[in-house]
């Protein structure tokens, strides 16, 4: 009965490993070619759960060497994806203070002339004071209800604006995103030529001193989830799926599909465009993807570049609210010539993300 048991538990760890495996691959592998193995950086967190289970079960067994197979797989897993958990303390050193946040058009659909989450979105940002902040999901209006970037420029303190619009409803307003400086802006574009979509990637070189930096601001693909999508998920949360509610859960994974297909695009550009930047880059804003994702290492990883919650964030960092789980989909990243600290993740729920920030300098170190 032992040696039937130890051969079944090698067999599922041996599975396990196979499921390591994939997710290096993910991470590693455009989902252009395989699409559905972006699906799989999910499941780190139960597969690392699991390979830590089956070192204790080994050691406790005769077949002790056996669990190194599973730590091995530990040590890979958290070496590409990160302890899920950081645990660095605050220091009162002052410095240039960025932040991004998805501010979901500030709440635009639900205002029915009631402004008063807005007002809150603009009291929190009056609180926490940005040098400089990059939005997504940003709305702004021309007229004298709320003209969005006169406002935020004066009440914020940040004189200069870079502003894309990227879907424009009439002469009154559109959609797109946002950078705001205390520092003057150099030079401003985008990557992408889209239309009909606010998911795009906008830079800014910004002058701080003798120094110059460039920011890219990205929105990468959204899922575009809509209600039926959510109310199939509901179903199967509420284990009341059944077969003839097949089709919603096939539209759910054609825009899963479709939104690993673009992210995985866009992100090739913005990291050659990295790769050509005279200056040292700081990436903000909303990848729409974990940190075990091609998105993610693409960027970061490909470039060298840090993290700013791995380098000084506390706690488990997530940034989406919803219906789905709260995964880390929002990042500041940044040139090792780049020194952050100070990292936060907001806690006030005022849009589907909270928002990110950190003190910076420049040290000259590397670019």
């Amino acid at each position: 009965m032992r040696t039937f048991t130890r051969i079944v538990v090698l067999i599922i760890n041996t599975l396990f490993v196979f499921g390591t495996v994939l997710i290096i691959a993910a991470v590693n592998i455009s989902p252009v070619h395989l699409w559905y193995l972006a699906m799989i950086g999910f499941s780190f967190p139960i597969v690392m759960i699991f390979h830590f289970i089956f070192i204790f079960f080994w050691l406790l067994t005769r077949h002790k060497l056996y669990s190194i197979i599973s730590l091995v797989c530990i040590i890979i897993g958290f070496s590409i994806g990160g302890f899920p958990y950081e645990f660095h303390k605050k220091t009162k050193e002052k410095g240039i203070k960025i932040m991004t946040y998805n501010v979901k058009n500030f709440d635009l659909y639900n205002w029915h002339g009631n402004f008063k989450l807005r007002d809150s979105i603009i009291d929190y940002l009056k609180e926490i004071k940005p040098d400089i902040i990059c939005f997504q999901e940003y709305y702004n209006d021309k007229v004298n209800t709320y003209n969005t970037n006169d406002s935020l420029r004066r009440i914020l303190h940040l004189p200069y604006v870079h502003y894309e619009s990227l879907v424009k409803v009439n002469t009154i307003y559109d959609f797109g995103m946002a950078t705001l400086s205390k520092y003057p802006i150099l030079h401003q574009s985008k990557l992408f030529d889209t239309k009909r979509s606010t998911n795009n990637v906008i830079v800014t070189d910004i002058k701080i001193g003798n120094d110059t930096i460039r920011i890219f601001n990205c929105h990468m693909e959204s899922i575009h989830l809509v209600k039926s999508n959510f109310e199939t998920i509901d179903k199967i949360k509420d284990r009341t799926y059944n077969s003839s509610d097949s089709s919603g859960l096939r539209d759910i994974f054609q825009k899963l599909k479709k939104g690993f297909y673009k992210r995985a695009t866009q992100a090739d550009t913005v990291s050659m465009a990295i790769k050509n930047s005279p200056y040292p880059v700081m990436v903000c804003g909303d990848f729409n993807d974990i940190s075990l994702s091609y998105t993610y290492h693409t960027i970061k990883t490909h470039n060298d570049l840090i993290d700013a919650f791995r380098n000084s964030g506390h706690g488990m960092g997530g940034t989406y609210i919803g219906k789905l789980p709260s995964f880390r989909i929002d990042y500041i990243l940044h040139s090792k010539s780049i020194t952050s600290w100070n990292f936060s993740t907001g806690n006030r729920i005022l849009s589907d993300h909270y928002p990110i920030y950190c003190r910076f300098k420049i040290t000259h170190d590397a670019k």
